[in-house]
């Protein structure tokens, strides 16, 4: 090897360690701006979930159904020991993500109310029911009558 080669090999390195550098720094950079908005999105998701059980300072809680108040009860009852773990799976999986506040609040919390149909609505629906039976109006074959039914 002669200068020449060993000079540009020596620039080959030194470009190398520039650039190992300066992606270390966008790395480190990237992992900054990344923990930083993963904290802003799970303040976003933490504060969502507490609007959605009603946990907010002057929120209403959110209505569930009969059904899910049931397995609310159910999961409650199973985190005091009154109730065996193999009596339902999704209670027992409910029972092991939720606090028992939660829990509380979600099995007295109020009941969803199912929609009703508008009375347009339902009038239509017993139209539909009741309609009268149409007779055609095309004369019936004539067929001979036995004399013994008459």
């Amino acid at each position: 090897m002669n200068a020449e080669e060993v000079k540009r090999q020596h620039e080959y390195e030194v470009e190398d360690a520039v650039r190992a550098l300066t992606k270390a720094e966008e790395v480190k950079q990237n992992k900054k701006l990344y923990s930083e908005a993963s904290g802003k999105m799970r303040e976003q998701m933490e504060a969502m979930s507490m609007a959605m059980m009603g946990g907010e300072k002057g929120g209403n809680p959110v209505p569930y159904s009969e059904s899910q108040r049931k397995l609310a009860g159910i999961a409650l009852s199973m985190k005091r020991g009154e109730t065996p773990h193999s009596y339902s799976a999704q209670a027992y999986k409910m029972m092991r993500e939720m606090s028992t506040e939660e829990l509380r609040d979600m099995a007295s919390g109020p009941i969803k109310k199912k929609k009703s149909k508008s009375p347009k609505k339902k009038r239509r629906a017993l139209q539909k029911k009741s309609k009268p039976l149409r007779i055609s109006k095309k004369k019936l074959p004539k067929f001979p009558v036995p004399n013994f039914w008459m």
